[in-house]
């Protein structure tokens, strides 16, 4: 009897989501308290740009891991850390998590633009640097020639992405930009990511 192949949702590690989630929801929610106003359309905007950039993260981790041999050696994999392990174990789905990955840089491109023309302008140097920052990490946080997880820089890597990257994003999609509590905000979201590295992997 075949086992049944992983669904999407195994794929690109649904679970691990709420780590982008909940740094957007906090940088917005702290924004709404400085300006007293919540732009709707670009919380849905940036909720999208974020999980799309972090599915398309974790998709990548999960390709270039195992193009590299390192989930193959991971004796320490659990359902924390380690990777899916989806690709160790169905290699034939190599093809179809390229697409996924490279349709969720879609979604967050198209994300972006929307989100673009609707914060104000002296915003928008900071939404195009987020953007480029957080889809180059996407790939190269484990893809050559950068590997940055593979060259002591994972650690750092999680928590300035996870922590002043997306508050920042949060706060410049409700038209805020490094006001000091958002500044004094930035630092602590990534903290918490650090514990789901794939430590094995990524020293």
């Amino acid at each position: 009897m075949n086992q049944k192949k992983p669904g999407f949702f195994e794929q690109i590690r649904a679970p691990f989501l709420s780590s982008i989630i909940s740094p957007l929801i906090s940088g917005s929610l702290l924004s709404v308290y400085i300006t007293g106003t919540f732009e709707v359309v670009n919380f849905v905007l940036v909720l999208i740009l974020g999980i799309a950039l972090h599915i398309a993260t974790n998709v990548y981790n999960d390709i270039y891991d195992t193009i590299q041999g390192t989930d193959k050696i991971n004796v320490h994999r659990n359902k924390f850390s380690g990777g899916s392990g989806v690709l160790v174990d169905y290699p034939e789905l190599m093809a179809n998590m390229y697409k996924i990955a490279r349709i969720a840089l879609l979604f967050a491109l198209c994300a972006a633009i929307f989100l673009f023309f609707l914060i104000e302008r002296n915003l928008r140097f900071f939404l195009i640097g987020l953007f480029l920052l957080s889809a180059f990490f996407s790939k190269y946080y484990t893809a050559g020639p950068f590997k940055a997880a593979y060259r002591g820089l994972g650690e750092v890597s999680v928590w300035f992405a996870f922590g002043p990257m997306a508050i920042l994003m949060a706060a410049v999609s409700q038209n805020i930009g490094p006001h000091p509590l958002i500044l004094t905000a930035m630092p602590i979201t990534g903290i918490s990511t650090l514990s789901s590295i794939d430590w094995p992997n990524h020293r």
